[in-house]
């Protein structure tokens, strides 16, 4: 064989054992939406012993220093941008995954209603 194989098959004998796995992507149970109330969202990741990190200011869960580690779920209880991604030690990290929620208030119920109580103040 000519020397330009023998490089050609060493860079690619290279590449293929030093190229890392990637991390699966991390899947949230809750999908971006409006929601009236709040909403628990779990995270699967097919990749067995990756930790997954997530954010919910829309900074990047692998750099941010408000990024928190999963532990069971995550609460979904004010409107956010939640970005999620796993890592694995050996892997190269999963892509970022993002999510926005907008949880609506209610509007509060007033008892009793308007009109009702002029009646009792008469007594």
């Amino acid at each position: 064989m000519g020397k330009k194989v023998w490089i050609f098959l060493l860079v690619f004998i290279a590449t293929v054992s030093f190229s890392a796995e990637k991390v699966s992507t991390p899947i949230v149970s809750v999908g971006s939406g409006t929601y009236d109330f709040p909403q628990f969202a779990f995270v699967n990741v097919e990749t067995p012993g990756a930790v997954v990190y997530y954010t919910t200011d829309g900074t990047d869960p692998l750099t941010s220093s408000t990024r928190r580690t999963l532990r069971w779920y995550i609460n979904i209880n004010t409107s956010m941008t939640l970005k999620v991604a796993a890592v694995k030690n050996g892997m190269e990290p999963s892509d970022v995954v993002t999510y926005n929620y907008l949880i609506r208030v209610m509007a509060p119920k007033v008892s009793p209603g308007a009109g009702e109580w002029k009646q009792f103040l008469k007594k």
